[in-house]
């Protein structure tokens, strides 16, 4: 279980884009924000504001618009878990997620 967060904490000012949830307990919901992905949220939300800033009508279309996600990235992780039964599935989906947030 993870401790609320607490900015006094060395370890919780230590976080990149601390993203805190508004009920209890304050958890960091972007803990594992890394300086990469951190880069790739800033460079997505700039070409969000320059989209909307050029736009001269129609509101939010060209946001919304497919972005080029993969031909922008070198490198993707895929996983499939499947399992006999629900409750297997469960499992394991938690179970591997927790692993691949460590890549």
């Amino acid at each position: 279980s993870r401790s609320e967060w607490n900015p006094a904490s060395w370890r919780d000012r230590s976080y990149l884009m601390p993203v805190i949830t508004p009920t209890r307990p304050r958890l960091n919901a972007t803990r594992t924000v890394t300086r990469t992905t951190l880069a790739v949220l800033r460079n997505e939300l700039e070409r969000a504001r320059e989209l909307l800033q050029t736009q001269q009508s129609g509101g939010a279309t060209a946001v919304l618009e497919r972005s080029p996600f993969f031909s922008s990235y070198r490198g993707y992780i895929c996983v499939h878990v499947f399992a006999a039964a629900v409750s297997e599935q469960r499992y394991w989906r938690g179970w591997v997620k927790s692993r691949i947030s460590r890549f």
